[in-house]
């Protein structure tokens, strides 16, 4: 599937909640925000949850589902990042398009008179205003769309809105949506130990994903820092789903998705869930970092297949008694910690070296956004890429690479 934009209109205004009827042909249509560079990825996922194929755009995937299968996404996916139920699609040139699109729609099945809203708008392109503005426009068309059928003002609050607002405007593009998830589904409520520079846990799931990795095989992250690759590993092998740790969802305020539906979607999840052991492995050389790392995986419920030790990557042999099929890493990039900018393509020499030595034959998955440093060091040991693929870390553009030791 080639990654491109996603160009179909869909508009829902007045009769939106028709399409939730059994007897309707057409389903909603809801985006998902996912890290650049990985839509394949996260498109895979939803497929595999799903059973239905999403168009992918830019940091986003868009499908059709059921209010059931948005509840699914948020509670099971390791990949995405927030899940949008699309009310509007349109193509717009100014503030006032973008006030009259938003002010079509029928607000009063989505939103309770005595509920507060805000907000929330980004923008990509070059236009004469900003996504403040658009923010302020569209609030404004929801406010008179809603007064205009109900006779009374909604309530606005930018701090703690009960229903949060989602539009994009990329070009000419606009799109306008219910946020269903709230803060990010990447921020795992098991993390109790921050890591100075920890993965974000949807690219360690992604890596797992890509890695092709057999759940009885030895997997290892040889610098593991608070165990975000080894745990996601553990959840992914015992099909945890990782929305159970969260303390909440934007869905759980909107009122026309009953409470009941969450509750049969969690029970139907799991039921999935096993509680076999798998050989999954994580080496750090801090000890502050590891018992954090533990921390974590005791707080995520898999400290009893997760093995944590001290050691040092760069002289791994002396710490495995096994021979790992696949070692997933987020090594140092040279930017904050670790050996600097100048000396991380000798320190990534010394480190495939010492991978090499104690796994050779294995596959290695690793990210970093010194990623021409790594591959010189791996053309340097005559080692074979398999594949690379680019993808943004944050603001950070970095690389995953693919190799065989």
């Amino acid at each position: 599937m080639e990654v491109g934009e996603y160009t179909t209109p869909r508009a829902y205004a007045a009769h939106f909640l028709s399409f939730f009827n059994v007897d309707c042909l057409r389903l909603p249509t809801f985006y998902a925000t996912v890290n650049r560079g990985l839509e394949d990825v996260s498109a895979w996922e939803v497929q595999s949850l799903l059973g239905v194929k999403p168009k992918l755009g830019v940091g986003r995937i868009f499908f059709d589902s059921d209010l059931r299968g948005a509840l699914k996404l948020n509670l099971a996916s390791r990949t995405l990042h927030r899940v949008v139920m699309v009310l509007l699609k349109a193509k717009v040139s100014s503030l006032d398009d973008i006030y009259r699109e938003a002010l079509s729609i029928d607000y009063t099945s989505l939103i309770d008179s005595d509920q507060s809203f805000a907000v929330k708008a980004e923008r990509k392109g070059a236009h004469p205003f900003t996504s403040l503005d658009i923010a302020s426009k569209v609030g404004q068309a929801i406010i008179d769309s809603y007064r205009s059928v109900k006779g009374s003002r909604l309530k606005v609050d930018l701090k703690g809105p009960e229903v949060i607002v989602e539009c994009v405007l990329r070009d000419e593009d606009f799109t306008l949506g219910l946020d269903l998830t709230g803060y990010s589904l990447h921020m795992r409520n098991y993390r109790v130990y921050d890591h100075p520079a920890a993965l974000k846990s949807t690219i360690a799931s992604s890596m797992i994903l890509l890695s092709n990795w057999e759940h009885d095989a030895p997997l290892l992250d040889p610098m593991c820092g608070g165990g975000t690759i080894p745990i996601e590993a553990a959840l992914i092998a015992r099909r945890v789903p990782p929305g159970v740790y969260r303390r909440d969802f934007a869905y759980r305020r909107l009122r026309f998705i009953e409470r009941e539906l969450e509750v049969k979607v969690v029970e139907e999840l799991l039921h999935e869930v096993n509680l076999d052991l798998y050989p999954i492995y994580g080496i750090d050389c801090s000890p502050k970092h590891l018992k954090g790392a533990v921390l974590n995986a005791r707080s995520a419920g898999v400290d009893d297949t997760v093995k944590l030790r001290l050691g040092d990557a760069l002289r791994l042999k002396e710490h495995l008694d096994f021979t790992p099929s696949h070692i997933i890493v987020n090594p140092p990039y040279g930017l904050r910690s670790g050996p600097s900018l100048k000396k991380i393509g000798e320190f990534y020499h010394r480190l495939l070296a010492s991978f090499r030595q104690a796994a050779r034959g294995s596959k290695l998955i690793a990210i970093t956004s010194s990623h021409e440093r790594l591959l010189r060091a791996i053309r340097d040991l005559g080692l074979v890429v398999l594949w690379t693929r680019w993808l943004m870390h944050g603001k950070l553009t970095t690389h995953i690479i693919c190799c065989e030791l």
